[in-house]
């Protein structure tokens, strides 16, 4: 199971547990980031993708789709900001390049 504090990003506080053992201490870790976790079942072989959004002035703004890999099962804080050798970007036009502004 994969384990996320609901309103955090970046991978922080993300957990795996791959045993029934590892589940109790996994969550209670969870925890110390958030008080609601997200609990989702590990996808092997998945691909995975990144979208930033924000809203300014009452429109969304997204940026481009970029689909990320890692020799990890997924893509950690690690990953991203400490050992940035450690996963791969690929953005092309096959990763639906958006360039949208949504208004209300």
């Amino acid at each position: 199971m994969i384990l996320k504090p609901n309103t955090l990003g970046s991978s922080i506080g993300v957990e795996i547990a791959y045993k029934k053992d590892e589940l109790a201490y996994k969550l209670k870790d969870a925890f110390k980031y958030d008080d609601q976790i997200i609990i989702e079942e590990v996808i092997r072989n998945m691909r995975e993708f990144n979208c930033a959004c924000f809203k300014y002035n009452n429109k969304i703004y997204l940026s481009n789709v970029e689909e990320v890999s890692s020799a990890n099962d997924i893509l950690t804080f690690e990953d991203k900001y400490i050992d940035n050798n450690t996963y791969e970007i690929n953005i092309t036009p096959e990763n639906y390049k958006i360039d949208l502004i949504l208004e209300n």
